[in-house]
């Protein structure tokens, strides 16, 4: 049987303000870190709550 134990996925953000607000005034995470290489490039982020991560 395939199992995961502690698997982080990785989603896609296209608008960083309003994945901010859901993510943590919704649904509670706390914002780790970021990690702008540049202006025009991605975002890379994690938050976590509890046990849980996602970057």
């Amino acid at each position: 049987m395939l199992s995961f134990e502690g698997a982080i996925p990785m989603l896609r953000i296209l608008d960083e303000r309003l994945a901010t607000e859901f993510s943590v005034d919704v649904l509670g995470f706390t914002w780790d870190w970021e990690n702008p290489l540049e202006p025009s490039s991605p975002l890379y982020a994690q938050v976590s709550r509890g046990d849980l991560r996602t970057t």
